[in-house]
């Protein structure tokens, strides 16, 4: 008896699961996709994008501080991983273009860079 009471405790305060966002998935949502866990080719997602974000302010932290930066003030660069190994890293280069703050263009291309 005791047992089960102390299962039924344990249940009841044990913490939640994480409930975070990948990159990828952040990026499938804001292109207007919910497919959460299928990488969609780079022309859909900045098909997406640019339908989805043109006009909206242009934020430095877009996808979060790790993946992106501010280049210029009409431009954020972000790097999304989705596959890395302990060499190379492979994912999406994502560039945000704004002209008075407001974002114009999306571009998305595949890229490799060295993972240090």
């Amino acid at each position: 008896m005791i047992a089960v009471i102390t299962g039924v405790a344990l249940l009841g305060f044990s913490p939640a699961g994480c409930s975070c966002i990948s990159p990828v998935d952040m990026l499938s949502f804001q292109a207007g996709y919910s497919a959460p866990g299928t990488l969609l080719s780079p022309a859909a997602l900045e098909a997406g994008l640019d339908k989805t974000l043109h006009g909206r302010p242009l934020a430095p932290h877009v996808l979060g501080d790790d993946h992106c930066r501010q280049t210029t003030p009409e431009r954020v660069v972000c790097r999304i991983p989705v596959h890395t190994s302990p060499l190379l890293a492979r994912g999406l280069d994502v560039t945000y273009q704004a002209s008075g703050a407001h974002i114009t263009h999306v571009s998305v291309a595949r890229a490799v860079w060295l993972n240090y």
